[in-house]
């Protein structure tokens, strides 16, 4: 479940027991973590069926992350919500997890920071994304997104890392091709 804040809908518990009725053995969703910050929502999904998420995390200070999302507080519930995901490895009802980071101006001079802090946490699997431009967003987004250069350069030095303390980065809408000296932490 994805696109906007997908726990926000009052019928979001109902949806992942009706995929898990339907037969899909992986419910997974993209959010913010506000909602599964809270342990009971986050039970409650997990015991609705819920085996996969991604959290989005844009910084690797409150402040960042929080100017970015427009959110004050957002940073401290996406990190309770990896919290409670990295809690039940090993269990029965296990959640998978990675995390969403969006690579621009403001946080690109610490994104290998924020990739130590997400796997200190437990993070084994951190997706990066380019600035997405729309219509929407043109003139916001325009005022963060990076050139091309400085944003393959953060990307490779965040998999250069992972390659060596054993966390994995995932490229979206980026193509592998301009990543080959980080493969090892692809």
């Amino acid at each position: 479940f994805t696109g906007g804040e997908p726990t926000l809908r009052p019928d979001f518990l109902d949806l992942i027991r009706h995929a898990r009725e339907l037969g899909y053995r992986r419910v997974a969703v993209t959010t913010n973590g506000s909602m599964l910050a809270r342990p009971p929502f986050f039970e409650a999904a997990v015991e609705a069926g819920l085996t996969s998420m991604g959290v989005s995390v844009h910084g690797c200070t409150p402040e960042v992350h929080d100017a970015l999302t427009g959110r004050s507080g957002s940073f401290v519930r996406a990190l309770h919500a990896i919290r409670n995901a990295v809690a039940t490895r090993g269990s029965s009802a296990e959640v998978r997890l990675n995390t969403f980071t969006v690579v621009n101006r403001l946080n690109v001079e610490r994104l290998v920071d924020l990739a130590d802090l997400l796997s200190l946490l437990g993070v084994g699997l951190m997706v990066f994304q380019p600035t997405l431009l729309s219509k929407s967003n043109v003139e916001q987004a325009s005022s963060v997104s990076l050139d091309l250069p400085d944003l393959i350069d953060a990307v490779k030095r965040v998999a250069l890392r992972g390659a060596v303390r054993g966390f994995r980065s995932k490229l979206y809408n980026l193509p592998p091709c301009l990543f080959r000296e980080a493969f090892a932490g692809l």
